[in-house]
Formats: structure tokens, sequence, C-alpha cells
């Protein structure tokens, strides 16, 4: 509350926020103004664009994860694990959404441009995650903690997370594509999409790095669709 108080009553530090924001602001804008473009362009306005929608917001926030490591050549706080697990939920949903349409959206951006965001998507989970093994001497390991149980080394810690969606989804899958192997790996993507946050936020909770990460994650993004 401090902090709106003095951006309402000082110029000054309004001046020094926004500046200090630009970029954001920026990217923000371009964001905002490339939905409306593709809406009102690429969409019959049929509800199922939400899905579409949903994708564009995943892929900006992985954008904003690059830009973040362009400009501050650092990976402090970004959970690996975590990007492991979206690269993962990005590949199954790509086996099912590239070869079958029953989980496509109706609507006319399920045509080719979903399934493009979804690609682009995946190469900017890959670009983030080559950056953060072999080009940031910044990440920590210790700091990426979640699934560090007594008889699992904390290098799979994600297994955890990845087996029981699995076997979920091989149990309780729908049947629009009539094909299990496609409708399982749909299926196993939704689920462990609805956990795959789980590292990143072990990681805010123990290393009190929430402020710092949240304005350029795309987990943040993702947990606001």
């Amino acid at each position: 509350m401090e902090t709106v108080r003095r951006l309402m009553n000082e110029p000054a530090a309004r001046v020094a926020f926004f500046e200090k924001q630009k970029l954001n602001i920026i990217m923000y804008t371009i964001a905002f103004a490339f939905v409306l473009f593709v809406y009102h362009i690429f969409s019959d306005g049929d509800f199922s664009f939400l899905l579409t929608l949903g994708s564009m917001v995943r892929m900006f926030g992985f954008v904003l994860l690059m830009i973040k490591f362009h400009h501050e050549r650092t990976s402090s706080g970004i959970s690996l694990k975590t990007l492991e697990l979206y690269s993962l939920v990005f590949v199954s949903r790509l086996c099912s959404i590239l070869f079958y349409e029953g989980y496509l959206p109706y609507d006319s951006s399920g045509d080719w441009l979903y399934q493009l965001v979804e690609v682009t998507s995946l190469l900017l989970c890959v670009a983030a995650i080559v950056y953060v093994l072999f080009f940031s001497e910044t990440y920590v390991p210790s700091e990426d903690g979640f699934g560090n149980f007594k008889y699992i080394p904390s290098q799979l810690g994600p297994v955890v997370l990845v087996i029981p969606c699995l076997i979920l989804a091989l149990i309780f899958h729908p049947t629009l594509n009539k094909n299990k192997f496609t409708d399982t790996a749909w299926t196993f993507a939704a689920y462990l999409e609805t956990v795959s946050v789980l590292p990143q936020v072990h990681s805010f909770i123990h290393f009190a790095k929430f402020y710092s990460i949240l304005k350029s994650q795309p987990i943040a993004v993702s947990i606001a669709q």
C-alpha cells in the first residue's frame, strides 16, 4: 500500500516506476494488440477460441521468460524442473493435435494457428532449458529442490508428478480422437499441466523469489488463465 500511495502522490516516483517497467508495458501492450488482431482476423468468434487464447497467453509467458534471460543474463529463481514438465506437456499435446482433430478448437483458429502456437511454445520452452543448462552460470540446482525425497534423487523429482498423471490418463481419458494413444497423450498433457507449476512454487516458497520472478515468469501467466 505504501508503494501505491507513493505512486499516487509523487510524480517523480511515477516517472521512475514507468521508466523501470517500460519494457514490460511495451510487451503487454503488444501481446494485447496481437490477441485482438488474431481474434478479428483468424477467429470466427466461437467460444472455443478460448483454447487458442489460453495457448497464446502461455506462449507470451515463455516469450517474457526469454526476454528476462536476454536482458538480465540470469536464470536465478527459475525452476528447470517446471520447464522440463512443460516441455513434456507440449510434446504430449502435439502428439494429439497435430494428427487428429478431436481436441482442436471448433473455431477457425483451430485450422492451423492453435497448433502453430503450441509448437512455438515448445520451441521457446526447449530454448529456455538449453539456456539454463548450458549458457547460464546462475542456475542453482539446490534452489530447485522439488521432489528431493529420501529414495529419489533430486534430479528425478518431476517423476513424482509424471507417473501419477500418466496412470490417471491411461485410466480416465476421453475418446474424441478414437485413438487410444493420442487420446491418452492429450489427457496426460492436461493432467500434467495442472501440476507442472509445483516445482516453481516450491522455489518461490522456500527461497523468497516471488516478486522478482513473478513479473516475467510463464508459470504466473499460466495460473492467470
